[in-house]
């Protein structure tokens, strides 16, 4: 006796749908907003060639906005909610807490500008093999103390 199987209809493009739709569950679970192309290319640039950022940062509070100077050194995905996340070195500008190192949010970076003459080198308690509150890390600055003998040196 043969038993009939039944052929499955497949709509074209349904697995893409489908993962659209899942990442965009995700995306939404994370309360994270969109993250501006030129944020992501100036924190991956800065990251790469070691060079000071001047942000506009929103702060939780709506229409705050800070101007911020600071050192990116890691750009990874938060293990607690999964969000965009850059570690940096904030020197100068307006800040709720304090200066030193925080843990900003990529999609609350409104404007960019990098400040391509300078180079900075590793701060203190900069970890070179990772940061434990990142679930992945994209992207960590590498340093060579021997790389820059004669360029423009950050020092606080």
């Amino acid at each position: 006796m043969k038993t009939k199987t039944r052929k499955m209809f497949r709509i074209p493009g349904y697995e893409v749908l489908l993962a659209k739709t899942k990442r965009l569950k995700e995306y939404r679970d994370r309360k994270e907003g969109p993250i501006l192309p030129t944020v992501m290319t100036a924190v991956r640039n800065c990251i790469l060639n070691h060079w000071p950022l001047y942000i506009t940062y929103e702060a939780e509070e709506e229409d705050s906005l800070f101007k911020r100077w600071c050192l990116p050194f890691v750009w990874g995905i938060s293990k607690f909610t999964g969000n965009n996340l850059v570690r940096a070195y904030v020197y100068k500008g307006k800040t709720q807490t304090f200066y030193g190192w925080k843990t900003l949010r990529m999609d609350r970076i409104r404007n960019t500008a990098v400040l391509s003459t300078q180079h900075f080198l590793p701060k203190p308690l900069y970890n070179p093999f990772g940061d434990e509150d990142f679930s992945e890390i994209i992207l960590q600055a590498k340093f060579n103390p021997d790389q820059y003998p004669d360029l423009n040196i950050v020092d606080d």
